[in-house]
């Protein structure tokens, strides 16, 4: 018995004595132990250590950061992807990368894969090398059954060949195959990358979901989320084992010079980066010629074509004011032709005439002379074959007489 209890007390004691070496931070675990560390700027870099090697390109950061790798004993294990020894995490955990890093396994096993956490999922990478966003867990695995995959377009390992590949321009077609039982519910990831540079914009959106493209014309499944309400691009309720749909710009907008886009598509238990392609939009995408034409692309630019009675003018048709022999009245483009009418007249099909209104004058006279006539407060006088007119009398001088009274000479 007291060889128990002295058992127990020295156990007791190096728990203690563990406890506190923890809190000082002399004790550490495999749970928490430092892997690698090092500062890494807008030029990129190498963090390596414990059979792992993370590459950061140029332009995946906008500055200094320090990266730590830990050893740590959290699954990843999902389905029957089943992880092998420990995993690894990287912090500061959670930060975002403008352009992907590759995450290297020095030894795998057999069927090797790598699972990695990113957008909320997890994720599965066939062989020793992902592609991965954002700073977060990893670790090795053996490779189990894939339940999704892309049949077109067709994608690339890396993306690196994708930067030197043709793009896909306007819309990209997808076709997933996909088992349904798995997957009754398709997660959807597209990701632009930016490596030129060129972008102000973040292309991806500023909200919570990867929102560069949208999903049109799917078949297969029905759309259940897009990608403002996740960290994903689409959730798509599965009705079939095949899936189509077309990929178009939605906050990447028309493009100026063109991306790389990682598609990563699975369950939501677990998802598979698929790879890469290069997208860019041609010179009159998102062109609506102002509702009037049509754009056509001559050369590298687009030029509307325009309907009858509108000009092109680069990417919109101008109303063509239609005033030829008119000097009144619409010009068919929202105005009115030049000079307009004045005073007294109004606008009959194009012309300006006369709108038939009188006008009366008191108190003023108009004097004839040589068959005039002059006229003073309502009365008119003649002389020399004129005749003459006052309060309803006229008489005449050489000339026959009206009305009234008449006298001739």
């Amino acid at each position: 018995m007291r060889l128990h209890t002295s058992i127990v007390s020295s156990t007791s004691r190096a728990a203690i004595v563990c406890v506190a070496a923890l809190v000082l931070g002399a004790c550490s675990s495999s749970e928490d132990k430092e892997l690698a560390r090092a500062v890494i700027g807008p030029e990129g870099g190498t963090l390596a250590g414990g059979g792992w090697t993370l590459e950061v390109p140029a332009g995946a950061l906008t500055t200094e950061t320090e990266i730590v790798m830990r050893a740590t004993r959290g699954d990843l294990s999902a389905r029957d992807f089943a992880q092998d020894g420990d995993a690894v995490a990287f912090e500061p955990a959670g930060l975002g990368l403008r352009l992907p890093a590759a995450l290297r396994a020095d030894k795998a096993p057999e069927m090797p894969a790598l699972l990695f956490e990113q957008d909320g999922l997890v994720v599965a990478a066939l062989g020793r090398t992902a592609y991965v966003n954002e700073l977060s867990r990893a670790a090795k695995a053996t490779a189990g059954t894939v339940t999704t995959s892309v049949v077109m377009p067709e994608l690339v390992a890396t993306p690196e060949e994708a930067r030197s590949a043709a793009p896909i321009t306007d819309r990209a077609s997808f076709e997933l195959a996909v088992s349904s039982l798995d997957v009754p519910t398709l997660v959807l990831v597209l990701t632009a990358y930016d490596y030129e540079g060129a972008y102000e914009k973040p292309l991806n959106g500023d909200g919570k979901g990867d929102c560069a493209f949208q999903i049109e014309s799917l078949l297969g499944g029905s759309l259940a989320l897009g990608c403002s309400g996740e960290p994903t691009s689409a959730s798509i309720s599965t009705s079939s084992d095949t899936v189509t749909f077309d990929a178009v710009p939605f906050q990447a907008g028309k493009l100026e010079t063109p991306v790389v886009v990682g598609v990563v598509a699975g369950s939501e238990e677990l998802a598979f980066q698929q790879g890469f392609f290069r997208f860019d939009t041609g010179p009159c995408f998102g062109e609506t010629c102002s509702g009037h034409g049509s754009c056509v692309v001559m050369g590298d630019a687009g030029v509307c074509e325009c309907e009858p009675g509108y000009e092109s003018q680069g990417l919109s048709c101008a109303c063509i004011p239609q005033c030829d022999g008119r000097e009144c009245g619409s010009d068919s483009c929202g105005g009115s032709c030049p000079p307009g009418c004045g005073m007294g007249e109004m606008c009959e099909g194009g012309q300006c005439v006369p709108d038939g209104s009188t006008s009366t004058s008191s108190g003023g006279s108009t004097t004839t002379s040589g068959g005039s006539t002059s006229t003073s407060g309502g009365s008119s006088t003649s002389s020399t074959g004129s005749s003459t007119s006052s309060g309803g009398t006229t008489a005449g001088t050489g000339a026959g007489t009206t009305g009234g009274t008449g006298t001739g000479g």
